[in-house]
């Protein structure tokens, strides 16, 4: 599975990582529009590849562009937690 439909995690600090985990589950891919690194890492760790946008877009355009092979994405691991 590529994607799922957005859904919202459970109120948790930054850093803890469970609820998130559980959403991505049976995912290849994650694309965001910053992560930390502790994200990476627990993402990493299930399989799962990080793929950061280097700008804004909808969550249309971000899953058409990565599905066509053309989303311009950064290496930048910017948490947006704070």
């Amino acid at each position: 599975m590529i994607a799922r439909s957005a859904r919202s995690r459970e109120a948790d600090q930054c850093g803890n990582h469970r609820t998130f985990m559980d959403l991505a589950a049976g995912c290849s891919a994650v694309i965001c529009g910053g992560v930390g690194q502790g994200a990476v890492t627990a993402l990493a760790a299930n399989g799962i590849e990080t793929i950061v946008l280097a700008g804004k877009m909808s969550i249309e355009d971000a899953v058409a562009g990565f599905l066509a092979g053309v989303l311009v994405t950064t290496g930048d691991r910017v948490c947006l937690c704070g």
